[in-house]
């Protein structure tokens, strides 16, 4: 038998559910079904399905034939748990950026917790298979720096990396070092819950401002609208207002009138679903519009109308961001900082493309079609991200406000970055 020993850092609290068994670290039952999926890929040159083919037949590493999973465990153990941390969510609890759980009565005795660790925690993997054992040496470091684990993983949350194989700090020369080329630093003067909710507040103003805009005590018009308009394209937040809300668009456009500027006056009448390329939810609070959520469900045009498609036959329901945070602790200077770095998938939006784009957007018994763009590039849209001059699109009252400086500081930081592609 092989058995392999990694060390491994963690650089965020994971979000965990399991936080009242002593040792509450990774999962086996998360790590794996992620881990194998990663090595079949590659196996695969990209595809799943010929990795899992090429597996079984050329290299017995299934457990089982024509099934996706490989014959080796893996475990993971803390030895130290000096300055770690486990803070229970309080149901309920605001301020916490990014995290939605621990709410109504179905969270009763299910909450979830923050845990973090700093002292490095052991990952045991166990395989008959001399080329398995060797192929999982060759990629476990780039599986970690791709990927995060736990709740709300896509934003941050649970992010490890590998520090030692067998002892040893891998070759920085033959493994990929950083897993994209963009990226923006936040300070964090220690490494307990607060420190790590101001980082994530910070990444939360960031991320609001690309998908859906902030309009709270700061107004930054959403940088998804900024980069459809440019191309005459309007989206679909504009639409809703005119199909449900006339009469609370039209107040707002007397209101504004001074700003002629403004996405409320508007002429372009080319509408499209936008603001869920970065994450499709199936329905949408308005809040101050209607007590009704506004609905998302896929649709088909027959018989002379669009309808909804049937649910068993619905192939998207749920998408979750293409755009991945992967923070990593750093020493800059003697200043202890996260580094955020952004990985874009964009096998995940060009899949979302291609499904099936077509959608009903319904308030109660009133309803539109809409389409999704056809297509849609991540590298692109950061490309531009990068040459926003807030200053424009900021009124000068709220230059001075904590959003603001913290977005300046993130825009300024990503300007420096080269925007490339990482395969994900």
């Amino acid at each position: 038998m092989y058995k392999l020993k990694i060390q491994l850092k963690q650089h965020t609290p994971i979000i965990h559910f399991q936080h009242k068994q002593i040792g509450a670290t990774l999962r086996a039952t998360e790590v794996k079904p992620k881990l194998d999926r990663f090595i079949l890929e590659k196996l695969g040159g990209g595809n799943y399905k010929e990795g899992i083919k090429k597996a079984g037949e050329n290299k017995g590493w299934l457990i089982e034939k024509g099934k996706g999973a490989l014959d080796y465990k893996i475990k993971f153990r803390q030895h130290q748990l000096k300055n770690a941390f486990i803070n229970q969510i309080i149901k309920g609890e605001r301020g916490i950026p990014f995290f939605f759980g621990n709410m109504g009565d179905d969270y009763d005795g299910k909450e979830k917790a923050f845990i973090f660790n700093p002292n490095d925690i052991e990952c045991q993997i166990l395989t008959f298979k001399k080329d398995l054992n060797e192929k999982l040496i060759r990629v476990i470091r780039e599986f970690f720096l791709l990927n995060n684990f736990g709740t709300r993983q896509s934003k941050g949350f649970g992010s490890f990396t590998v520090e030692e194989i067998e002892g040893e700090e891998p070759d920085e020369n033959n493994l990929k070092t950083k897993p994209s080329e963009l990226y923006f630093d936040v300070e964090v003067k220690n490494l307990n819950l607060n420190a790590f909710k101001n980082a994530f507040r910070d990444t939360n103003i960031f991320y609001n401002a690309l998908r859906a805009g902030i309009n709270h005590t700061i107004y930054v018009k959403s940088f998804l609208f900024l980069y459809f308009i440019k191309d005459n394209i309007n989206w679909e937040k504009r639409k809703i207002k005119i199909e449900f809300f006339s009469k609370k668009l039209k107040h707002q456009q007397k209101k504004w009138d001074d700003i002629p500027t403004s996405a409320l006056h508007s002429k372009i009448n080319d509408f499209k679903l936008i603001r869920d390329l970065l994450g499709l939810s199936t329905s949408d609070e308005w809040v101050g519009y209607s007590k009704k959520r506004i609905e998302k469900v896929q649709a088909e045009y027959k018989r002379g109308e669009w309808v909804e498609v049937e649910k068993e036959k619905r192939n998207i329901d749920r998408f979750k961001s293409p755009i991945t945070f992967k923070p990593v602790l750093i020493n800059d200077n003697n200043k202890k900082k996260l580094r955020f770095y952004i990985i874009l998938n964009q096998k995940s939006i060009d899949y979302l493309l291609s499904k099936h784009k077509d959608f009903l957007i319904k308030n109660g018994n009133q309803k539109f079609d809409i389409s999704m763009p056809n297509n849609f590039s991540l590298t692109n849209f950061f490309d531009f991200v990068k040459t926003i001059e807030l200053e424009d699109i900021v009124e000068d009252k709220f230059q001075n406000s904590n959003e603001f400086i913290v977005l300046d500081n993130i825009l300024n930081q990503l300007n420096q970055c080269q925007t490339k592609h990482t395969p994900h």
